[in-house]
């Protein structure tokens, strides 16, 4: 009985010193948009699995309206957060500040400011891509394919318990109104105990979810009626 008790004491012991899950923890802002490209800002914080160290750090981002692919990324800046595992002490530590001024930058490159939408309830994501649905009905705008080059960035950072992805808001920008873009930004995890949680903010065309509202509204509109008893 007494060994049993001491080993139950030692589980106890041993759960609670236990490290935490790694994580990785990203919020997108997007600052606006030219005709060409989209700016923002990008702040992480990623834990390898330790109670006593973590980074985060502040990004601005230049990326194609049109190409996944092409994206440019100037930090900012770099926190080392520390805490003593004997006292408790926490510290933080400045390991880079870039001398960049933001306002200027933008400026330079005609970035006109982003501003939010009212977010939809009748859009969604699943294993297809993005839709618009409608009583039972759906109409894909984005194929799951194309989310995927927007949205898996820093993915293979994230732990698969937690790749749940919702849209969280959509936003528009005055330089990006030629070519009809709307910008949803897509959240993936489930928070730090998951493995982590990040964003994306993914182009879409407005043309392309006007003509999946369409389909879904014609639908609809096409369905039988019952017949009415006389």
């Amino acid at each position: 009985m007494r060994a049993l008790v001491v080993l139950m004491a030692l589980a106890a012991a041993s759960s609670v010193q236990a490290s935490p899950s790694p994580y990785v923890w990203r919020r997108e802002i997007l600052l606006g948009a030219n005709q060409q490209e989209h700016f923002y800002l990008v702040e992480s914080m990623t834990n390898a699995g330790t109670y006593y160290d973590s980074v985060e750090s502040l990004s601005v981002y230049q990326r194609s309206n049109a190409d996944a692919r092409w994206v440019q990324r100037t930090t900012l800046r770099v926190t080392l957060r520390t805490t003593d595992a004997k006292t408790g002490e926490r510290k933080d530590t400045e390991a880079f500040v870039a001398d960049l001024g933001l306002a200027p930058y933008l400026s330079e490159h005609d970035v006109r400011p982003a501003f939010f939408e009212a977010l939809p309830e009748s859009v969604a994501i699943d294993a297809g891509g993005m839709y618009y649905h409608r009583r039972g009905q759906k109409g894909y705008f984005m194929s799951a394919a194309e989310l995927n080059a927007w949205v898996t960035l820093d993915l293979p950072q994230l732990d698969a318990r937690g790749q749940d992805r919702r849209i969280v808001s959509v936003m528009q920008a005055d330089g990006s109104d030629s070519t009809h873009l709307e910008f949803f930004v897509v959240r993936s995890g489930g928070g730090t105990d998951d493995g982590g949680e990040i964003e994306a903010i993914v182009p879409v065309s407005g043309d392309a979810v006007d003509r999946a509202m369409n389909a879904v509204n014609a639908k609809l509109a096409t369905r039988k009626r019952p017949a009415t008893k006389r």
